[in-house]
């Protein structure tokens, strides 16, 4: 599923709180991340979801954990663009810049 940030920016928001490296809370505004999965058809079998960031890195996290979480969310940017915004999280998957979410099958073992 491909998408522009105007679209996204139209569906239905909801606010977290969210620590930064810091300690300190903030309030972010954006969409959750498990409905953006729902309405890319993402299947169970899919173990991974990688966040690309616009500078060239990544972070991932399990599937099922990203789907499962009510309060994470793709976060809109000041200056626009988004983060994720991933609450009880590891700060490593707190990715700034996010251009593309991408998810991974495990290979099948026979």
């Amino acid at each position: 599923m491909a998408s522009t940030e105007e679209p996204v920016r139209a569906m239905p928001t909801m606010d977290v709180q969210s620590r930064n490296k810091q300690g300190q809370t903030s309030m972010y505004t954006g969409v959750s991340i498990s409905v953006l999965l729902e309405m890319a058809g993402v299947q169970a079998e899919a173990s991974t979801v990688v966040f690309a960031a616009d500078d060239g890195s990544s972070a991932e996290a399990h599937r099922a954990d990203v789907q499962a979480c009510q309060d994470c969310i793709v976060s809109f940017r000041n200056k626009g663009g988004f983060s994720v915004v991933m609450p009880d999280f590891p700060s490593d998957v707190q990715v700034k810049g996010v251009v593309e979410i991408q998810v991974q099958w495990a290979p099948v073992k026979t």
